[in-house]
């Protein structure tokens, strides 16, 4: 691009690139989790309670009522069950963090090309390639637009001083709980950035964390009082510094594609390990320049990483999503250090650890992307495949050989059944099978992750 690009244009092409990276995402079927969102709807429709169905606590002790709840129930409500709707909503919302992202960080450097580079640098981070694709982690994406948002209206206020920016922080930040728990680390996210903007923390700033109190007060005491147990207990040992370091190898990209396959343990751990080292001396070296911009965007992933830390047993693929908005502000303001830095050693330096993140990114991104659309072009085909043989054997009995684990979790629950009007039908292992044609002479297929074939 040009120099002297103005922001919208900047904008429009982030856009741009992110539709094209993400394009699976919009083709992409339901799959998991959806089904049982998917189910709220009908739920009302039979005279369930709205309220219980938007603010009762799941088994893992959330109420998402904005990141999950109003998203499935509202769309479905209007648009049926019509997956496009869905991937369009997360789309947008996507395009609008990123407008957000390069305000904020338009506003640290003064340079339309830098935030134009930390929304880039974002969008190929591969924790964002299941919240592109699958719509149950929406709440992320969400999430993340209600901090930055949070952010941009804090930064306006130190500036202003007008009061209906400091409602609008207040607002968005309490909205934030509505969308994921991360929400709870705004007011230190604050805290820190006017440390590094104004070198003081407002009172005004700081009765932030009293939201934050009332949040946990509430979420310990009356939503999920119980100890957590299974893969969402919580740990609160020497595993949580573990925990960090995974989902740090994962986020910086050569650890996630360890973690796909793609290469080998070492060749990841150095990688890693190079990355790291940029990272760092990119902090210490802004640092003594007196400038913290660096030390906030390490906080924003320290911070935004921390909630999801406890829990050792259950390392998922997003959890990173809104944590490496802080990696991208850390890369982009590195370049742009070394862009009039005098050493050439170091220039050189920094284009190559920034290159291993933006390309290991990529290459785990475009997997995952893949990996996520494959799974629920399966789920589209299994519940397609049993609607035909219904349509064509109406009253039979269906019974469906139990199928590869990959395909057991993308394509089918009980609520998809119940959902598309088939709760006859059963999946069941080739033991059970075979009695249950035996005795009752039902149907048994075998699905292939495209087709269903019926076994003699």
């Amino acid at each position: 691009m040009r120099p002297g690009l103005r922001f919208p244009a900047w904008w429009a092409a982030v856009c741009a690139f992110c539709t094209a990276l993400y394009w699976p995402g919009l083709t992409a079927w339901f799959q998991r989790d959806d089904f049982g969102w998917l189910g709220l709807e009908a739920q009302v429709r039979g005279g369930g309670s709205l309220v219980n169905a938007l603010f009762a606590p799941m088994s893992q002790g959330t109420v998402r009522f904005l990141g999950d709840r109003t998203y499935f129930l509202g769309l479905s409500w209007v648009f049926g069950l019509n997956p496009l709707a869905f991937r369009v909503c997360a789309f947008v919302t996507m395009f609008a963090s990123l407008a957000v992202l390069m305000a904020i960080v338009h506003r640290l450097t003064r340079s339309v090309l830098v935030a134009g580079l930390a929304a880039l640098l974002w969008l190929v981070n591969s924790a964002l390639a299941p919240a592109m694709t699958w719509s149950s982690p929406y709440n992320q994406i969400l999430c993340g637009f209600l901090l930055l948002l949070s952010l941009w209206q804090l930064e306006r206020y130190l500036e202003t001083g007008k009061r209906r920016y400091y409602a609008g922080v207040w607002l968005t930040f309490l909205a934030g709980f509505g969308a994921n728990e991360i929400t709870v680390v705004f007011p230190a996210l604050a805290a820190v950035w006017c440390l590094c903007r104004v070198r003081r923390i407002p009172r005004s700033v700081l009765a932030l964390f009293l939201g934050s109190l009332v949040f946990l007060a509430v979420e310990f005491a009356l939503i999920h009082p119980a100890p957590r147990t299974g893969i969402y207990a919580l740990y609160f040992d020497g595993s949580v510094m573990r925990t960090f370091l995974k989902h740090w190898q994962n986020a910086l990209g050569p650890g996630r594609m360890f973690a796909l396959g793609l290469i080998g343990r070492r060749t990841g751990m150095w990688l890693s390990v190079a990355i790291s080292a940029g990272l760092a001396l990119h902090v210490w070296r802004t640092t003594r320049a007196r400038d913290l911009s660096a030390v906030f965007w390490l906080a924003w992933f320290v911070l935004a990483i921390a909630p999801v830390l406890p829990l050792r047993d259950h390392i998922v693929d997003y959890y990173p999503a809104v944590p490496a908005i802080g990696l991208a502000g850390l890369c982009a303001g590195a370049i742009q250090r070394a862009r009039g830095d005098a050493s050439r050693l170091l220039r050189v330096a920094t284009v190559a650890w920034v290159g291993i993140y933006v390309v290991a990114s990529l290459v785990a991104a475009r997997e995952l992307t893949t990996g996520y659309h494959e799974d629920s072009v399966m789920a589209r085909c299994f519940i397609q495949e049993l609607q035909r043989i219904r349509e064509l054997r109406p009253g039979s009995a269906v019974v469906v050989q139990s199928f590869p684990p990959r395909l057991h979790a993308a394509a089918v629950t009980d609520e998809a059944l119940r959902l598309y009007g088939m709760p006859g039908v059963r999946i069941l292992p080739p033991v059970d099978c075979a009695r249950i044609h035996q005795q009752e002479g039902a149907a048994v297929y075998e699905f292939d992750g495209r087709a269903l074939a019926e076994l003699k």
